[in-house]
């Protein structure tokens, strides 16, 4: 029999391809590929959004999270001249796994801007506490935070005292603190130490945080007051 006139489903015979139709791609090895791909452009990503939270947030650094920012604009076009070089995966699957990624990263942002917002905020380098020195009872220092609270509702102030009263009985362990101000919800008073830490409630949205400080205390006593720390929380 003529082999022309054989049937094209006869055994051994190889079908040929379609015209333009290249290589069969694997499909294990294609999804292995793009999750790759996912997890690279995940990874980049929430790293630059990461950054640009941290600098905003904590360093109050704009220029470093504008660039973050800038970072991520750069890798799209990127993504679209190797989606265009790639002839194992068509453009399509390119876009669609960095919309994915970008997604994902965009929700992992979010995430830790509200996580580092929770976090407490030292202002201990913007905190000034003027008055402190030789404080009699009734006297009051003014302790400044020229920071804003960025939504915390608390500031903890530690502060050292030294007793500066002449005699030999200390006055501290009779005496107190009273806190108050207009950016506070309200007053606090506390027992003094030679090193004492509160918890003020504030009720202020402006630039920065004004509270007095008055000492409580018998007639005779003296003391004087040194910021230690400050922190929002």
């Amino acid at each position: 029999m003529d082999a022309r006139a054989t049937s094209p489903s006869g055994g051994g015979e190889e079908q040929p391809q379609n015209p333009g139709e290249g290589p069969r791609q694997d499909p294990d090895g294609a999804k292995r590929y793009l999750r790759t791909l996912f997890a690279v452009h995940v990874t980049l990503l929430a790293t630059a959004f990461c950054v640009a939270v941290w600098a905003q947030r904590v360093e109050r650094d704009f220029a470093t999270a504008v660039t973050a920012l800038g970072a991520v604009f750069l890798l799209v076009p990127t993504v679209e001249v190797v989606a265009k070089r790639d002839e194992r995966h068509d453009t399509t699957q390119h876009r669609e796994t960095f919309l994915r990624a970008f997604a994902t990263a965009v929700l992992l942002a979010a995430v830790a801007w509200f996580a580092v917002g929770a976090l407490p905020v030292d202002v201990t380098d913007s905190t000034e506490l003027k008055g402190g020195e030789g404080l009699h009872p009734g006297g009051t220092a003014q302790l400044t935070v020229d920071a804003e609270p960025r939504g915390h509702d608390e500031l903890s102030v530690t502060l050292a005292a030294r007793d500066e009263a002449a005699g030999a009985t200390s006055c501290l362990p009779g005496s107190r603190l009273e806190f108050a101000g207009e950016d506070l919800a309200a007053p606090v008073t506390v027992q003094l130490a030679g090193e004492l830490t509160t918890t003020l409630p504030l009720d202020a949205a402006g630039p920065g945080v004004s509270v007095g400080v008055t000492l409580r205390a018998d007639d005779g006593c003296q003391v004087t007051l040194v910021g230690k720390q400050t922190r929002y929380k």
